[in-house]
């Protein structure tokens, strides 16, 4: 026979698996719920994730992980202004709107609108890790406040622009100066990230825009046209998706011509 001491771990050991599925079960439940309470409001329930006060949410953690999946992040690319193209330094520069935009399924909630949030916000949220491969030197502009703009959306997708000024390198074959045509890349992508983790695409509609009246103002150089694609990477690390963009510039004769008389 089994004693009554036995018999009650008996009862533990058989009951204890099935209460730790109801139990999950239950937490599972009590977050969905949550989403609907009426004296919560969305805005309200994405800042108690973000800050912890709800469970659901860690930024060391990517989106799609535990699914198996790769996160899936769309960028565009808006020219606010082309500073210079350095013959010399070969490099060049611009001022861009650099907007990233992916899906976190743990960010969904009930709602209609969607939230425009805090720039502080930026530090607590999963980022992708995209650098400029042929960045020379970045710079985030913050004043008054980080130029960051954070929205998202009711299914959890998140859009993150910011504001950035950039230095290039672009090498230069001036073999047919004053009469050659330049191809400047812009290149960006994961750094850490593998294809396995993380895929990067440009955005379906209107990826890349630049007013040309923007680019008329430039000395030396004319930008004749830009266009892009995605292309896949294979290092020793593992093979990366990143995608690039090319500007194409003529010399400007008419330009050079006054400034070797003025010289």
């Amino acid at each position: 026979m089994v004693s009554g001491k036995n018999h009650w771990l008996f009862l533990i050991h058989s009951w204890l698996p099935l209460l730790c599925v109801l139990n999950v079960l239950h937490a599972s439940q009590s977050n969905v719920d949550n989403r609907t309470e009426t004296n919560v409001s969305p805005y309200q329930y994405i800042l108690d994730l973000l800050d912890g006060t709800r469970h659901g949410y860690n930024k060391k953690i990517r989106p799609g992980y535990y699914q198996g999946a790769p996160t899936n992040v769309s960028c565009a690319i808006h020219v606010n202004d082309l500073e210079k193209v350095d013959d010399l330094l070969m490099e060049y520069s611009m001022n861009v709107y650099f907007r990233q935009s992916w899906k976190d399924e743990r960010l969904k909630f009930i709602g209609n609108e969607t939230l425009q949030l805090h720039y502080s916000l930026v530090d607590k949220l999963w980022l992708p890790d995209l650098y400029f491969n042929n960045g020379r030197q970045s710079k985030v502009h913050d004043f008054p406040v980080p130029n960051y703009l954070l929205r998202v959306s009711p299914d959890g997708t998140i859009l993150f622009s910011q504001r950035v000024t950039l230095n290039l390198a672009c090498y230069m074959d001036l073999a047919n100066f004053p009469l050659d045509t330049q191809a400047c890349p812009l290149m960006f992508g994961s750094y850490g990230m593998t294809q396995e983790h993380l895929v990067s695409s440009w955005r379906s509609n209107s990826p890349i825009a630049l007013d040309m009246e923007i680019a008329e103002q430039l000395p030396l150089f004319v930008l004749t046209g830009y266009r892009h694609d995605i292309c896949t990477d294979m290092y020793y690390t593992g093979t990366y998706v990143p995608l690039w963009q090319l500007f194409l510039f003529e010399c400007d004769i008419l330009f050079q011509k006054t400034y070797w008389l003025l010289c």
